[in-house]
């Protein structure tokens, strides 16, 4: 019996992560991100399914899943392993005031989340806020399956300090359906670091864009509001 699918191992800066396999031979394989190396970290968790992936600046990533019900201790690691991201000077300024009901009683939970984050970010500051908006598909036939099923674009949060650019929403970048959304996404990027490639308008719903940018050969796109301040917040500091 296996008490453990992987294990990780944070040391000066770098990762290494030993993952069971089941194969012929040695049972595992080793996977490693050097100190330096680390272009981005998303970690997402819905109920008990959550997912880390750590992207290096070679395009490489590495992936692993996790019960949920340790997602405080993989977002502690994630904080250890983002925190020797190189520095710059965060822009002045007070920053964005979000109450705990502001985004609806269905974000509630989102709010919290960013006061986790804040907790291992001191001196950070909120600086862009979309809230969940309802989405409006082209074409006849899909608006007419989205009365039904209607989608949403979650609402997101934009989070700022002297090393790392936070990106705060849901697991799925479009929800459909009407049942409430358990799920939270984190997605830490070296602010220093990230360049803007591309604003693109979306393929399937119209008032919205993906914002494309880019750490090294790694690439992350991040649905948003067209015109919103989430998308002008991430642009101005992608060099857009």
């Amino acid at each position: 019996m296996d008490l453990y699918d992987h294990l990780l191992a944070l040391e000066g800066g770098a990762l290494t992560v030993v993952s069971r396999t089941g194969d012929p031979g040695p049972g595992f394989t080793v996977r490693r991100v050097p100190a330096g190396a680390v272009a981005g970290v998303r970690d997402t968790v819905d109920l008990l399914d959550g997912r880390l992936a750590v992207y290096d600046l070679d395009g490489g990533s590495v992936r692993i899943g996790y019960n949920g019900s340790a997602a405080a201790t993989v977002g502690e690691l994630v904080d250890h392993l983002t925190a020797t991201l190189p520095s710059r000077r965060a822009p002045a300024g007070p920053g964005v005031a979000l109450g705990r009901g502001d985004l609806g009683r269905d974000d509630v939970a989102l709010v919290a989340f960013l006061g986790e984050v804040r907790g291992g970010r001191p001196g950070g500051r909120l600086i862009a806020v979309q809230h969940r908006t309802r989405l409006r598909p082209t074409g006849v036939l899909a608006r007419v399956g989205h009365r039904l099923s209607p989608a949403t674009l979650p609402a997101t949060l934009v989070h700022l300090d002297d090393s790392t650019l936070e990106v705060l929403s849901r697991a799925d970048p479009v929800v459909r359906g009407r049942a409430p959304d358990r799920s939270l996404s984190r997605l830490v990027l070296p602010a220093a670091a990230v360049e803007l490639h591309a604003v693109t308008p979306h393929r399937r719903y119209a008032d919205v864009v993906e914002v494309g940018l880019g750490v090294g050969a790694a690439r992350f796109v991040v649905p948003l509001v067209a015109g919103g301040d989430a998308v002008r917040a991430l642009t101005a500091l992608s060099g857009g």
